[in-house]
C-alpha cells in the first residue's frame, strides 16, 4: 500500500519581507508512510531540498523515465531497504529560480527558515522521533549543496 502526500500551507515569519519580495506563504508537501495512520509510533524525518528551478512540489512530478520521490520511498520501504519515514519537501523557489538553502541577504534566510521554522513545525505537527539523531536532510543539485551546508553549519 502506498504512502500519501499532504500539501501543507506554511506562513514563514523569517521569509517575510525578503529582498526579492518572494511570498512568505509556502506550500510544503509532506510524505507520510503507508502505516502512518495505523501505527501509534513515531517516525524519523527527512527534509528534501530541490535543485535550482525546483520546489518541494517538483519531487511529486510524474516522469516517464524515473519514479517520483513518493514512489521511490514506497518501493524502498516495501523492500525493507529503508525504514518508514516522514519526508518534508521544502519549498525553496524564489524569483531567481531557487536558492542554495543558506542564509543570504540577497535571497533570504533559507537555512534559518528550515532550522528555526520547518523543523519545529514538523516536530509539532507529525509523530516524529525527537531530536537530531532521528533527522536527516538530502537534496538534488543546489539542494545537495544546501544539505551539505546544513550538515556543516546546523548539525
Amino acid at each position: 500500500m502506498p504512502g500519501r502526500v499532504e500539501i501543507h500551507h506554511f506562513a514563514s515569519q523569517l521569509l517575510e519581507g525578503n529582498a526579492l519580495r518572494d511570498p512568505a506563504q509556502r506550500r510544503v508537501p509532506v510524505y507520510l508512510p503507508a502505516d502512518y495512520d495505523e501505527e501509534a509510533r513515531d517516525y524519523p524525518v527527512l527534509f528534501a531540498l530541490a535543485g535550482f528551478t525546483g520546489s518541494g512540489l517538483s519531487f511529486l512530478n510524474y516522469d516517464w523515465y524515473q519514479e517520483s520521490l513518493p514512489q521511490r520511498l514506497d518501493r524502498l520501504i516495501d523492500a525493507e531497504a529503508m525504514p518508514p519515514v516522514v519526508v518534508v519537501m521544502v519549498d525553496g523557489m524564489t524569483r531567481v529560480g531557487g536558492n542554495q538553502y543558506i542564509d543570504s541577504p540577497a535571497v533570504g534566510p533559507w537555512a534559518s527558515h528550515i532550522v528555526e521554522e520547518l523543523v519545529p513545525w514538523a516536530e509539532r505537527t507529525f509523530r516524529l522521533m525527537p531530536g537530531r539523531d532521528h533527522r536527516g536532510v538530502f537534496g538534488k543539485s543546489s539542494g545537495g549543496y544546501g544539505s551539505l551546508m546544513m550538515a556543516f553549519e546546523h548539525s
